[in-house]
């Protein structure tokens, strides 16, 4: 477990940096793993730039996508409609209708875009609280608004007393190369505007006595925080951590208004994915004394004893003398998990993750190594990448390739643990491109690709088995069990090329970097 490291004086500011400010990310590289580290150890590494490029998600949809799933809230797109067409669609990917944010758009034409949107928006918060969005509602900013006008502080200030808290996140697809920005402008605005801490104790009536009670108190329990994990990635490791006595609810994604404000009240935060999350959990600590904490992505064996240890270690006691305690048998999300009775702490922690359920089985798994030969192309957030390299390796496969959004000093150990699962002369790119993907793996051909939606035809183009992490979860103890009969399954299936390509041989010929230059000011 390690601490996390932002400086304090980022919280202080009125709005977020974007992330090629705050921590030097490079969004654009393809080449070796060790001339990666290279750029990335020195003091102040030089942005690059990508002269072509193919559609990918901006800081908008971004934010969407972590918010896309709060039941009883509303999401508003601030801009013309096609604006919320991409944001209905990616909502759209997730079968949880129940439980999805209501979408809204101010539909601007151009004259509102020049004269101003003030109407239109007033107009869309209203509706949302008509319908349903009592507790919160998010305006998202566009690139139209953007640009020529931005009328939410006026409608936020006409409505401040009417109800719903509005929280206006500053997202435009504009400022920043990396969607993540768009993770940390959400993060910043609920930090000042939506979520709630400790508060004072009050004197309250009862009868002809007056009693004191804490208003706000503190909840003992534990935030995961999530950006971007499915119900299933969350689900496995709810679970887990509740067999361990841990009492745990998660936010933003699939959870409820009400458990995101209270997110200043918990004892502890954990993020999921440190990339995208370690902003808010980093916020919460300097603004309302929650403990943040820090581990690497669930995915795993080996990650995932980490990060069950290090929410262990916090909340049973351990890492500060106090004694555990019960587990509420309620969650405060859509996701039912079955509650657990305290742990045992003589047992110590290694020996407590044995009753973690699928552990057993995964260990099992291990010992098999049904990856025997396999070579996998991974592709997803660094943190997820790297745990994921470690797994193949642990399952018996290699690793020819990898890709993830961007890279930072920061990610100097998850690079570092994938250099080791692989090699430091692995050939990686930074962006999820998929033309350079394909690159990659015209050169360097794998069994399987591991990755997000959309990577299918790419994959079978260049004879690989795509493996979404969309569709399945490969998350805890039960997701290594599950990717380990996934690599079993690619050992079996035939091998077949596609003879009709996305990309020419002309153009996977090409090198892979011939598109990515210097920034120059």
């Amino acid at each position: 477990m390690t601490e996390l490291a932002i400086s304090e004086t980022v919280f202080t500011e009125r709005w977020a940096k974007i992330r090629e400010r705050r921590t030097g990310a490079l969004c654009a590289w393809h080449g070796r793993l060790s001339d990666l580290m290279a750029v990335l150890e020195q003091d102040e590494p030089r942005q690059t730039i990508r002269t072509f490029a193919q559609a990918g998600l901006d800081d908008v949809l971004a934010a969407v996508k972590a918010l896309g799933h709060i039941k009883d809230a509303g999401l508003i797109i601030h801009g013309g409609e096609g604006c919320a067409a991409g944001a209905s669609a990616l909502i759209k990917q997730f079968d949880q209708k129940d439980s999805a944010t209501k979408l809204y758009s101010t539909a601007l034409s151009e004259n509102d875009s020049i004269l101003g949107g003030e109407e239109p928006l007033a107009e869309a918060v209203s509706r949302a609280r008509a319908q349903g969005a009592k507790r919160v509602i998010f305006i998202l900013r566009t690139p139209m608004t953007a640009i020529n006008n931005d009328d939410v502080a006026s409608v936020i200030h006409q409505h401040y007393e009417h109800g719903s808290k509005l929280v206006y996140v500053p997202v435009d697809g504009l400022r920043s190369k990396t969607a993540l920005s768009g993770l940390d402008s959400l993060s910043h605005a609920c930090l000042s505007d939506l979520i709630e801490g400790p508060g004072e104790s009050e004197r309250i009536a009862n009868g002809r006595l007056e009693s004191e009670r804490l208003v706000n108190a503190r909840i003992d329990k534990l935030l995961l925080v999530s950006m971007s994990e499915s119900a299933e990635d969350i689900a496995e490791i709810i679970e887990s951590l509740k067999s361990l006595g841990i009492n745990v609810c998660s936010a933003p994604r699939f959870s409820s208004s009400e458990t995101f404000i209270d997110s200043g009240r918990y004892r502890a935060a954990l993020a999921l994915n440190a990339e995208e999350g370690e902003y808010l959990v980093q916020g919460l600590a300097h603004n309302f004394g929650v403990k943040a904490l820090s581990s690497l992505a669930p995915v795993g064996l080996r990650a995932t004893d980490a990060f069950l240890q290090a929410a262990l270690l916090v909340m049973t006691g351990e890492a500060d003398g106090e004694a555990p305690t019960g587990l509420d048998s309620t969650f405060d999300s859509n996701l039912d998990s079955t509650a657990a009775s305290p742990l045992d702490l003589t047992l110590g922690s290694a020996k407590a993750l044995e009753r973690v359920p699928g552990r057993s089985e995964a260990m099992q798994a291990v010992i098999a190594a049904p990856g025997r030969g396999i070579r996998a192309f991974l592709s997803g957030s660094l943190p997820v990448v790297a745990s994921l390299a470690e797994a193949v390796k642990d399952l018996g496969g290699s690793v020819v390739g990898a890709a993830f959004p961007i890279a930072e000093a920061q990610s100097l150990t998850d690079l570092s643990r994938l250099a080791e699962a692989s090699s430091d002369s692995l050939t990686v790119c930074v962006g999820n491109e998929p033309f350079e993907i394909a690159n990659i793996l015209f050169k360097n051909p794998a069994d399987v690709l591991i990755g997000g939606a959309g990577f299918g035809r790419l994959a079978r183009d260049l004879g690989a088995l795509h493996l979404s992490t969309a569709r399945r979860s490969f998350y805890g103890y039960r997701g290594l069990s599950a990717l380990a009969e996934a690599l079993d399954f690619a050992k079996k299936l035939p091998k077949s090329v596609s003879t009709s390509r996305l990309y020419q041989a002309s153009w996977l010929n090409k090198p892979g970097n011939w598109h990515i230059k210097l920034e120059t000011l």
